[in-house]
């Protein structure tokens, strides 16, 4: 007897089958704000129902009927949704389609499913279409799509919207600068280094006082990689 564990292996392998035609589907249109519904309009839609990517993730949310099943499906509603928005504002819906009916697609899909299972937040789910976006718009290459996504899921809540804020950032301590020393070590931002931090007396080498270096105000500036992701996140 198959267990509810196989079972969802197998709807997962289904479901990689069935995200390659949905993406390139018309039927896209008929799940516009489908993020913004609760799990049990989705679960009880008869037109959702019928597209095949949402019919999969449905089969393994009621085969292991658990929280972390409910919440893939929901952060791939919230990918499908930011993709198909974007790509009927943009008007570059015929050209996602003519990608995905070239070929197979399968490495494309493949990483994106793990990465959505993945990612916690919802909101990760949108910015992923938009870097997926940017690679099918060819901005960005398929290895900048793994460095800008894997940087995405190393955010934690309120980095990104401390990134967008602005491109330059003066402070001293407390929560902005553990936030801004976390986008430092993702290469996002770059601290400035505007004094110099030694001096020559009587030909000896003298160095500043760290602790009093560490009570100056430091500047961070954002990276040529922080404004990409900015400009491709928005």
């Amino acid at each position: 007897m198959v267990n509810a564990e196989e079972s969802t292996k197998a709807g997962l392998s289904r479901l990689q089958d069935d995200a390659r035609p949905t993406i390139c589907s018309d039927s896209l249109e008929l799940i516009s704000n489908i993020a913004e519904v609760g799990l049990d309009e989705i679960l009880q839609n008869e037109f959702l129902k019928d597209i095949p990517v949402i019919s999969s993730l449905v089969s393994i949310y009621k085969i292991g009927n658990n929280i972390h099943n409910a919440h893939l499906l929901k952060k791939y509603a919230c990918f499908l949704d930011e993709f198909n928005r974007d790509s009927f504002e943009n008007g570059s819906w015929n050209k996602y389609k003519q990608y995905f009916e070239e070929s197979n697609r399968k490495r494309d899909i493949e990483y994106l499913l793990i990465l959505l299972e993945r990612y916690i937040e919802e909101d990760k789910a949108r910015r992923l279409a938009k870097i997926y976006e940017a690679y099918l718009d060819k901005e960005i290459s398929w290895d900048d799509l793994r460095l800008f996504a894997e940087t995405l899921d190393r955010f934690l809540p309120g980095d990104y919207e401390m990134l967008r804020e602005k491109e330059t950032f003066q402070t001293l301590r407390g929560r902005d600068a553990e936030v801004l020393l976390r986008l430092t070590g993702l290469g996002l931002l770059i601290e400035d280094i505007h004094r110099q931090q030694w001096d020559v007396v009587d030909t000896t080498l003298i160095f500043d006082d760290p602790d009093e270096i560490e009570k100056e105000e430091r500047v961070y500036r954002r990276t040529e990689f922080g404004n990409r992701m900015v400009s491709i996140l928005g």
